[in-house]
Formats: structure tokens, sequence, C-alpha cells
């Protein structure tokens, strides 16, 4: 037999073994193992003792490594709404990088679309986007209004970064002669706030404004002033500053007269106690020269002395005619 034949017979010789039916197979009794053999007692090696506690500190350790990264890195620690008459939205690491930047209407999506700004700096991103808003005639020497809105879990930190972030916008704009007027304002979270911006389609930086506006603009409507461009609610803004500068005006007045009236009236007060001490000043003087004129007239002392002396000069004369005769 050759190699060829012997898996032929193989073959022939499996299929001539007694085939047992399904059935009877699966009514066959099978009986279960009740302890375990040299096979199947495998026991599985252990680590040392020392090796089990240190795992627990390694994952300990890589857990808090890995949340202090994500403090330091990937949490947001700071948000700056920028509204020109786009509205974007940028958020920040705790190290002033950004995260995300995001248009909150049409015109502030098409101004980002196609620009990567993850990891920049936060003042370099708001330098970049207002070039970009000049580049696109949103901002223009005539029309140079911005309002910043920041918001930082530092409250520490804000009065800062608006200042940081003011510079770059002025530093980005000075090139092309534009000089902007920016509002700065610190986001107060509201959830109001955040729902009437959301209905209105503006930012929460810009619908605080608007709030800060009706407080003293009764004459609009919310929806008024939300279809409204920056430059508008900034003159209306002025405008109500304006008047009440007035009213502190008129209010200064009526005080100086008040006070020039109240001056006028201690002046008369000072003059008249003036005028009571000098002429105490004078009754005094001439008091004095009275008795000094009482002494000169007195007669009983100069007079005897000199009659005294006359005597005397008499007894001399005397004696010499005494002695002639």
């Amino acid at each position: 037999m050759n190699k060829r034949e012997i898996p032929a017979a193989l073959r022939r010789a499996a299929e001539q073994l007694p085939m047992p039916h399904s059935q009877e197979l699966w009514e066959m009794p099978v009986s279960k193992q009740t302890e375990l053999d040299y096979i199947t007692a495998q026991e599985l090696p252990q680590a040392p003792a020392r090796r089990r506690a240190f795992i627990p500190a390694l994952t300990c350790c890589i857990v808090l490594l890995f949340f202090g990264w994500f403090w330091q890195y990937r949490m947001v620690e700071t948000t700056v709404f920028l509204d020109v008459n786009p509205s974007i939205q940028i958020t920040a690491n705790r190290r002033d990088r950004v995260l995300e930047v995001t248009g909150l209407n049409a015109d502030g999506r098409s101004l980002i679309e196609g620009q990567v700004f993850s990891g920049l700096p936060l003042p370099t991103v708001l330098g970049q986007l207002a070039d970009t808003l000049a580049q696109r005639n949103y901002l223009t020497p005539e029309k140079s209004t911005v309002l910043l809105t920041v918001q930082s879990r530092r409250q520490s930190h804000v009065q800062e970064l608006e200042s940081l972030l003011s510079s770059s916008i002025q530093s980005a704009l000075e090139p092309r002669k534009i000089a902007p007027a920016i509002i700065l304002q610190t986001y107060e979270e509201d959830a109001s706030l955040q729902q009437a911006a959301s209905q209105q389609q503006v930012s929460p930086g810009k619908m605080q404004y608007i709030r800060q506006i009706l407080e003293e603009e009764d004459d609009y409507s919310l929806e008024e002033l939300a279809s409204m461009s920056l430059e508008d609610l900034r003159r209306l803004a002025q405008k109500e500053a304006g008047d009440d500068w007035e009213e502190d005006d008129d209010l200064e007045e009526e005080d100086r007269e008040d006070w020039d009236s109240e001056d006028q009236e201690d002046d008369w007060h000072a003059s008249q106690s003036e005028k009571d001490t000098d002429d105490g000043g004078q009754e005094d003087e001439d008091s004095d020269r009275s008795d000094d004129l009482e002494e000169e007239d007195d007669p009983d002392e100069e007079i005897p002395s000199g009659e005294d002396d006359g005597e005397e000069d008499e007894d001399p004369d005397d004696s010499e005619e005494g002695d002639d005769n």
C-alpha cells in the first residue's frame, strides 16, 4: 500500500464504523466529576505580597496624574464671549490655552470656519479674531464697538485677563487705523439669562449687556434690543448715562448753591464776630487813652515840685544880698 492508498483506506474504515443515532447520544447518562484529578487541579501562580501591594499604589498614582493633567489642560477654567455682531464663545484651560472656539450665530460660525485655534494662547486667539473681523469689515473706523465678556473660576484673574485681552485686540487693530471701543464686563452665570440668550439667538454676554440697558431704559422691549446692533446698543447706553450725568450735575449745582449760601452765612457771622472783636479792642484803646489824659491833667504831682524848686532858687539870692549889706 502506497502513500496515496493510505488516506483512502482510513476514510473507508471510518465510514464502516457503527454510528450511533443522535437521540441515543442525548439519552446517554453522564456522570459529573466530583473531585479534581491531576489534570484539572491546576494551581494558578500567585504574585508575591510586595507586588500585590504595589499594584494598587501604582493605580492611584496613575489616576492622580490623569486628573492633574485633566485639571491643568482639559478642564474649562475661563470662558470669553466676543461680540461685534458675530458672537463667538472661547473656552480656555487654567494655563490660558484655548480649548474650543464656537460661533454662537451664523456670522460667528462663518467667521471661524476653517481656522484652528486649539492649544493657542488666549490673547493670540483674540488678536486673530479681531484681525479677521476687520478684514471682513465687521470692524471699521466708524464701527469699532467690541463687547468683551469674561468669566473665570478664579475671580482674582478676571481683571488681569480683561486688561491682557483688551491690549491684544488694540494691538491687532492698530495697523488698520482702528481704535476699538471695548466694553468690558464680567459674566455672572445665570440660568434664566442663558435661556433668554438662547431664545433671542445672542450670546450670554450680549444678553447681560441688554439687561443692564433695560434697567435704565423702559421704552424698548427685550426683543427690540436683541435685534439692535452692538453699535446702536452702545449709543443707547451712552445716552442713558448722559441723562444720568445731567441729573447729577443738577443735583451738584443745587448742592453748590446750598453750600454757597451756607458759606455766605458763615462769612457774615465771622465778620460780625471780627467786628465785635474790633469794637472791643477800640473800647480798650479809648479807655487807655482816657486814663493817660487823666494822669496828665492831675496837678498834685508836678506843680508842688516846681514851687519847691523856685523857693530853693530864691535862698541863694537872698544870702548874697545879706552879705553885700
